[in-house]
């Protein structure tokens, strides 16, 4: 993912409008270029604050650089937990497509 990419979806990425890939190739670039975080980190703490303005209540303790490294994180995590369970389920397909084929013949 290039920079012009990246910038291009900062907005769905702090309203959780992307796909696992997408939000990981997001994450990776964001962690990599320094630009693009301090884009993404004027955003995200706007709009949090904004939000947190508008609504009646204090939701968070006004960490919101503290709150963007937790939501980086846990993309990756995801996607990471993602890619592990696919492999687990590819593995056992290839298990029982043996296994069907051993008791085929």
């Amino acid at each position: 993912m290039n920079c012009n990419e990246c910038q291009n979806i900062i907005e769905d990425f702090i309203h959780d409008r992307l796909d696992l890939a997408t939000a990981n190739a997001f994450s990776e670039h964001i962690r990599l270029c320094d630009n693009c975080y301090n884009e993404l980190e004027i955003n995200y703490c706007m709009q949090t604050a904004i939000a947190e303005l508008k609504s009646d209540s204090v939701s968070s303790d006004g960490d919101f650089k503290g709150m963007l490294l937790r939501k980086l994180s846990d993309s990756v995590e995801k996607y990471k937990v993602f890619q592990r369970n696919l492999k687990i389920k590819l593995t056992l397909i290839v298990v029982y497509l043996i296994t069907a084929g051993i008791f085929l013949v």
